[in-house]
């Protein structure tokens, strides 16, 4: 029962959507089998680990049926016809989220059923709501287009006289193609830079160009813009200025787009900042703070507890490097709560611990990363390297070395870490150990084989191997190297 795919999809819903199934099961329009009532009542008792003892097929099919024999073949077409409303239900959440659209489907049934004075009603409503609306996406003017197209019927029902009704109907079908084909040509073209796909972009350089002529008639439409902003910013990927005039683009008209689109839309400037960091310029860690910044004040980036995990990290992680301490302290304690709760604790006390590193107090770093037990490999090893970092700049070299040893026991032993990932830390705590014995042996600083071994040193570090934490690595051999021992 545990491993079946209604089970693995009621424990993805909160307890309101867990309540809105539950009230589609019972509902008499949706279903009529009163045994799939009892069992959905049954099984979301247990939400939302559903672990229990008392999930078992036999014991669920007696409670429903009071039956002394068991049928599997009945239990199974039971919670196969239950999965069934499930999926349902899912697809009713989906319409219900655009009520627009819903609007314009009950006018063409109107329309149908030569519901006239209705129509009319209902048409003149759904155009002021329309026209009301802030987010103007690709679905703002697909629904429009479905609109206009409505009315066109209507009009044309009653005389053959010239409106504008269908130009209108073709602008709108214009811009929500328009805005799509922007949109995917800009993932296209991101993912192709990304993992080398060989892409096909048929018509996008007449799209790109037609759109950039003055006398373009969408020039106004906000998403279009946006969009093409993007894609610039891509193709022109060494031009700095096409991120600022994304990031001013998108603060202006972040209210046309739904939270989930938007977020996707800041990916690509964060994305663009990233790439400019992984060349060497750091100054670009300062925009991208900044869009963090933007999207905590505008809570798009808190729309899911899942991927907030993630940003969690980064965000303190930049905000240090920036050397916003105060900020980042505040930020760590007031988004605690936003995080998965299975991963809370571990991500805070994670984080806390990166504080303490970072503004030197490393006993309450060393204390603060105790309450760290992070389950899978990465976060581990992450962790267990801010340790390694930590007892570095105190200069515990004996402990450092004995927990060097244990670490990379722990690496041969994982057989989950991936070999490119388990080298790079090897690596890492290799050349580590080299630096340290500099530490140890610095009575003999003026030998000869101490000048023998830092000259060694120094020719693998021109060029050093893959290895974790490359820049850290390399800002404690320059201070090693000009004798700060």
């Amino acid at each position: 029962m545990h491993a079946t795919k209604l089970i693995q999809v009621l424990k993805s819903l909160n307890k309101r959507e867990i309540k809105s199934f539950k009230d589609y099961v019972a509902s008499p329009f949706f279903n009529k089998k009163q045994e799939l009532i009892e069992l959905c009542n049954y099984i979301i008792k247990y939400h939302p680990e559903y672990e229990h003892r008392n999930l078992k097929k036999e014991l669920i099919y007696s409670k429903i049926c009071n039956a002394k024999s068991y049928s599997d073949q009945q239990m199974r077409l039971w919670i196969s016809n239950l999965f069934i409303l499930l999926k349902g239900w899912m697809a009713y959440q989906f319409g219900q989220r655009d009520i627009y659209q819903t609007d314009v489907y009950a006018l063409s049934e109107m329309v149908q059923y030569n519901l006239e004075g209705l129509s009319v009603q209902l048409y003149d409503k759904v155009k002021r709501k329309m026209e009301k609306r802030k987010v103007r996406d690709a679905g703002y003017y697909y629904t429009l287009f479905e609109l206009e197209g409505v009315k066109d019927q209507m009009e044309s029902a009653k005389n053959r006289k010239y409106n504008p009704l269908l130009q209108q109907k073709v602008n709108h079908l214009d811009c929500f193609y328009l805005i799509q084909k922007l949109k995917y040509a800009c993932e296209m073209l991101n993912r192709q830079q990304i993992i080398k796909a060989d892409y096909d972009f048929y018509l996008v350089e007449q799209i790109v160009a037609f759109l950039k002529q003055e006398s373009n008639p969408y020039k106004d439409v906000a998403a279009i813009k946006v969009y093409l902003a993007i894609w610039d910013s891509l193709w022109d990927k060494d031009n700095d200025e096409q991120l600022y005039y994304l990031i001013d683009l998108l603060k202006k008209e972040e209210a046309c787009f739904e939270l989930t689109e938007l977020r996707g839309l800041y990916k690509y400037a964060q994305n663009f900042c990233i790439r400019r960091i992984n060349k060497g310029k750091e100054s670009f860690y300062e925009p991208l703070f900044d869009i963090y910044k933007q999207l905590l004040e505008n809570e798009t980036i808190l729309q899911s507890k899942a991927h907030f995990a993630n940003d969690y990290l980064n965000i303190a992680v930049i905000g240090l490097r920036l050397n916003q301490y105060d900020w980042v302290r505040s930020f760590i304690d007031t988004y605690k709560q936003v995080l998965p709760r299975t991963q809370q604790n571990n991500l805070y006390y994670y984080n806390l611990a990166l504080f303490y590193y970072e503004t030197k107090d490393y006993d309450d770093a060393i204390e603060t990363l105790h309450e760290v037990h992070f389950e899978d490999a990465l976060n581990n090893i992450n962790a267990r390297c801010l340790l390694v970092k930590i007892y570095y700049d105190a200069q515990e070299w004996e402990v450092l070395t004995y927990y060097i040893d244990a670490f990379k026991a722990y690496l041969l032993r994982n057989q989950k870490i991936s070999k490119v990932i388990r080298d790079r830390v090897l690596q890492f705590l290799k050349t580590l150990l080299k630096f340290v014995w500099f530490f140890q042996n610095q009575h003999i600083k003026k030998t000869e084989p101490f000048t023998k071994r830092m000259e060694k040193l120094k020719g693998e570090m021109a060029k050093p191997k893959p290895m974790l934490n490359p820049r850290w690595v390399g800002e404690r051999f320059k201070r090693l190297s000009e004798g700060n021992l």
